[in-house]
């Protein structure tokens, strides 16, 4: 189940990511190396990415992701970080499909959209703590 939380923190709502919007979505590729001919930095993806676009991230254990744009972002199958943290100046944020091993922190965006999340620890964002 996805839920929504608002900047407000008075309106929470769920929601279904439908594979059909993706077409319809600028989806974004950065294929920013780690390495020379390494596979691709989380991280770099991210902070390549322009606001409001799709981010897909390579499966495999990463360490922190800091997100300070409005974006999508859907990771890989196994895509397991660390630690999330968020550090926005407005807009929407969904990510999807992602592991954290511990809480999920933050502040600065308008809506945060989780779907397909597996946290280790809580969601705390804004002085809002979502369990």
């Amino acid at each position: 189940m996805a839920h929504a939380l608002t900047r407000s923190g008075s309106r929470f709502s769920s929601f279904v990511a439908r594979a059909a919007v993706l077409p319809l979505l600028g989806i974004v590729w950065a294929g920013v190396s780690s390495a020379q001919g390494g596979p691709p930095n989380p991280q770099a993806q991210v902070d390549a990415a322009n606001p409001g676009d799709l981010v897909f991230l390579q499966a495999g254990a990463h360490r922190t992701l800091t997100i300070t744009k409005p974006l999508t972002i859907i990771g890989g199958p196994g895509a397991t970080f660390a630690q999330i943290v968020l550090n926005g100046s407005g807009g929407n944020l969904t990510l999807s499909n992602l592991k954290a091993l511990s809480d999920l922190t933050g502040q600065g965006f308008d809506e945060l959209r989780l779907s397909e999340l597996d946290l280790q620890g809580a969601v705390s964002v804004l002085g809002l703590r979502y369990l």
